[in-house]
């Protein structure tokens, strides 16, 4: 799995988040594939845009 299928199957397991959006953040690392993902939900997407993402 990528970091990103990883982090959004972490989430959807879970049932992570709050309210009936089930909003939050989740950022998941891969310390053996130098990699990451940051994945928004809900108030979430609102709250961390696109823009901020791409300055990661």
């Amino acid at each position: 799995m990528t970091p990103y299928e990883y982090a959004k199957s972490v989430y959807q397991e879970n049932a992570l988040g709050y309210g009936t959006e089930k909003s939050g953040i989740i950022l998941m690392l891969s310390m053996t594939d130098r990699n990451y993902a940051l994945i928004a939900y809900g108030y979430g997407n609102t709250v961390f845009t696109d823009h901020g993402r791409d300055i990661l």
